[in-house]
């Protein structure tokens, strides 16, 4: 049986896929809960962390960590969720430069501890209620819209239906 560039292509990307989505998340913990008085507005927000053990197979006694902050917060009860990560040095709005396979499970795992477990606690019920998430992926570039295509079906391999708002942002519900 031949196979065709195109074929192999196809192959090698499935694979890949499949390996993002089937890595195990690393643990994280609650780092902060508060909520914001403003004149104008209530804010509240929850901040995660976690750390990333990145090995080298071929030297396992180098392993880099690396940090990272998961932000989950809402200015109105009208508003859905925003959800933002960062490495903890860096910048929201610059991409990580990391292609670990388990930060994305992991950021699905905090929002999933979020509902079951900070959701119920609020004080504002009608914030209790929201259960539409945002999440705005970091283009490499204006108009590069792969990182957002990329969230979108890793959102629907976890059963997840998910909006492509102005090629900008994903909204989606839990």
């Amino acid at each position: 049986m031949k196979i065709t560039r195109r074929q192999l292509r196809g192959i090698i990307n499935e694979a890949l896929l499949l390996e993002l989505f089937d890595s195990p998340p690393y643990d994280f913990k609650i780092d902060r809960a508060a909520t914001i008085n403003d004149s104008n507005r209530k804010t509240v927000f929850f901040t995660y962390v976690f750390t990333t053990k990145i090995e080298n197979s071929l030297t396992p006694e180098l392993a880099e960590e690396e940090s990272y902050v998961v932000t989950i917060n809402a200015y109105n009860p009208q508003d859905p969720w925003n959800v933002a990560f960062r490495t903890y040095d860096g910048d929201f709005l610059e991409s990580t430069l990391n292609y670990d396979v388990s930060v994305f499970s992991t950021i699905v795992a905090i929002v999933k501890d979020f509902i079951d477990n900070q959701l119920p606690n609020l004080e504002n019920e009608r914030m209790r209620h929201i259960r539409t998430f945002e999440v705005e992926p970091t283009a490499a570039e204006e108009g590069d819209t792969r990182r957002l295509r990329l969230y979108q079906r890793m959102l629907r391999n976890y059963g997840i239906n998910s909006q492509n708002i102005d090629n900008k942002y994903l909204e989606f519900q839990v």
